[in-house]
C-alpha cells in the first residue's frame, strides 16, 4: 500500500490459479479439480504499477476455495458452488478497499471468469474503476427503435480508431482442461493486425441475478479485433468493460494496454508454483498448504520483482531489488564479479548464479533464481547472526 502511495495509478489484477497436489497422497480439507484429484483455487490480488511498466507492487489480498468431491455434489450444491465463485471477485475487490487505498487511483483488472452484472453494479456503487473482459453475449438496453437488442449486435458498429501489429505467442495444447482448449484454441505464433474501437452500451439485468441489483448499468465497452486472420486460426477479438473513459484513441489504448498487463499474474503463479516448487510441498492439511501459500508470496514477489526490474531498468540501482546487506554478502559468495556501484542486471545473473545458471544460458529461469535467492537469504542470516554473537563467551 506504500509503494501504490507513489503511483499516479495502480492496476489490481485478480486472478485464480489452482493448487493441485500428487494425488497419491491423502491430504485433509482439499477439493477435487473436475471431477477428481487433491487440489484448492488461490484467488490472488497483485498491485502493477499503472505506468506502462507494470511493475510488481505486491500482493494485496489471498482467498482459497475448494470444491466439494463428486459424491457430494447434487444440483442445489452445485449452484450454491457456482455463486460462490462468482462471489469471489466482488470479495477480493472490497478485501483490497479495506486496506486503505485510495479507490480514485486504482483499476482493477480481471479476465472473462468475472464477466457478472452483480459484479459490475457492486463496483459502479462503490465508485471503483475496472477494466474487465467479456466473455458473454449481454442483452441491452435500447435507445431507440433501432437500437442493439444484444452486445453482439452494437459491436459490429464498432468503427476502427487505431491498428497495430502485434506478435501472437505460440499457444499449444498442453495439459489443459477441454474448456480451456474451448475458450483458448491451440495455434501457431504469428503477426496480427489489429484493430481498436469503442462504444458506449447500456447492459440489462439478467432475469437470473437479483431483483436488488440496478435494472440497468451504463458502461463503456471497447472492442479489440484481428483484421484478417490466417486461414485456419481463430481470429483475435477482446471485449473489455469499464468505466474508464473511451471517447479518444489515446484513452481505449490505454484501457488495452492495462488490459495486457494482466499476464504478469500468470508470471507470478510460475514464480510460486516453479520458483517456489509450491506444488512439490508434502503437507497434509489444507491449512498448513495455506499458510505455506502465504509465506511464498513476498518470496515469489521478490523474484518476480528481480526479473521485471532487470528487464525494463537493467541499470538501475542493485538496491531497488535486493537490500544493502544481501548485496553486500552477494558479492562475497557469488562467482560472478560485482562491479563497485552494482545494477538490477548485475544482482539478477549473480543470484542465479547461486543457483546454478550458467550466464551463457541466457536469461535465468524461475528455478535457478528462486534456488539462488533462498541460499542468499541464508548466508546474509547467517552474516546477521554472527555479527550479533558475542564471541568472547563461546
Amino acid at each position: 500500500v506504500a509503494r501504490m502511495a507513489d503511483q499516479p495509478v495502480t492496476l489490481v489484477v485478480h486472478d485464480t490459479s489452482t493448487m493441485s497436489f500428487d494425488p497419491d497422497g491423502m491430504r485433509r480439507g482439499l477439493g477435487r479439480v473436475r471431477s477428481a484429484g487433491q487440489a484448492f483455487f488461490a484467488h490472488l490480488s497483485l498491485a502493477l504499477s499503472g505506468d506502462g511498466s507494470r511493475m510488481p507492487l505486491g500482493v494485496l489480498a489471498l482467498s482459497h476455495r475448494i470444491r466439494e468431491g463428486e459424491q457430494k455434489r447434487k444440483k442445489t450444491k452445485a449452484k450454491n458452488n457456482l455463486e460462490n465463485e462468482r462471489a469471489r471477485w466482488g470479495c477480493q475487490v472490497k478485501a483490497v478497499g479495506s486496506l486503505g487505498v485510495e479507490r480514485a487511483r486504482v483499476v482493477h483488472v480481471m479476465d472473462r471468469e468475472a464477466d457478472d452484472f452483480a459484479l459490475f453494479a457492486q463496483l459502479v456503487a462503490a465508485g471503483d474503476r475496472f477494466v474487465i473482459r467479456l466473455a458473454h453475449d449481454r442483452l441491452l438496453e435500447p435507445t431507440d427503435a433501432q437500437g442493439a437488442q444484444k452486445l453482439a449486435h452494437a459491436i459490429t458498429r464498432i468503427q476502427a480508431v487505431a491498428e497495430r501489429e502485434v506478435p501472437l505467442s505460440r499457444r499449444p495444447a498442453g495439459n489443459r482442461s477441454p474448456q480451456q482448449r474451448r475458450i483458448h484454441p491451440v495455434r501457431e505464433g504469428r503477426l496480427a493486425q489489429l484493430a481498436f474501437g469503442s462504444t458506449t452500451v447500456v447492459l440489462r439485468r439478467p432475469s437470473t441475478q437479483p431483483k436488488t441489483l440496478p435494472t440497468v448499468l451504463t458502461l463503456n465497452v471497447v472492442r479489440v479485433w484481428e483484421i484478417e486472420a490466417p486461414q485456419g486460426e481463430s481470429p483475435v477479438e477482446w471485449l473489455l468493460v469499464t468505466t474508464e473513459p473511451v471517447a479518444t484513441e489515446q484513452q481505449i489504448l490505454q484501457v488495452v494496454d492495462w488490459y495486457r498487463a494482466r499476464w504478469v499474474i500468470e508470471e507470478f503463479f510460475k514464480a510460486i508454483k516453479t520458483g517456489c516448487a509450491y506444488d512439490t510441498r508434502q503437507l497434509e492439511t489444507l491449512e498448513g498448504l495455506v499458510n505455506v501459500l502465504a509465506t511464498f508470496l513476498p518470496v515469489a514477489w521478490r523474484l518476480l520483482l528481480m526479473r521485471t526490474q532487470a528487464r525494463i531498468a537493467p541499470t538501475a540501482k542493485a538496491t531497488t531489488v535486493l537490500s544493502k546487506a544481501m548485496v553486500a554478502v552477494l558479492r562475497v559468495f557469488t562467482r560472478i564479479k560485482l562491479p563497485a556501484q552494482p545494477t538490477a542486471r548485475d544482482v539478477l545473473l549473480a543470484v542465479a548464479a547461486l543457483g546454478g545458471h550458467q550466464k551463457n544460458n541466457g536469461d535465468p529461469g524461475w528455478i535457478t533464481l528462486a534456488r539462488g535467492y533462498q541460499k542468499l537469504r541464508t548466508l546474509t542470516e547467517g552474516a546477521a547472526a554472527r555479527d550479533a554473537i558475542d564471541w568472547s563467551d563461546v
